[in-house]
């Protein structure tokens, strides 16, 4: 599947991400802050009692492609 924002595919982040990069891609590809994008779906997944923002979650995963990008060790 293949999804672009402002001309970019969107793409799960391996250098950017603290579950599976999900957020971290998104972030990328909207040119945004990933800090910004976690609190913001943080306080959508609690105010939705928790399953409506795991589930959209879950089916990211599945849905969008990880990056060849690999993360690079410092």
């Amino acid at each position: 599947m293949n999804i672009k924002i402002r001309g970019k595919k969107l793409k799960r982040s391996q250098s950017d991400k603290v579950i599976a990069g999900v957020i971290g891609g998104f972030a990328e590809a909207i040119g945004a802050n990933s800090f910004v994008l976690r609190a913001i779906y943080i306080l959508f997944t609690i105010i939705t009692h928790f399953w409506i923002g795991v589930g959209i979650y879950v089916l990211a995963v599945l849905f969008i492609p990880l990056s060849n990008q690999k993360k690079i060790s410092s």
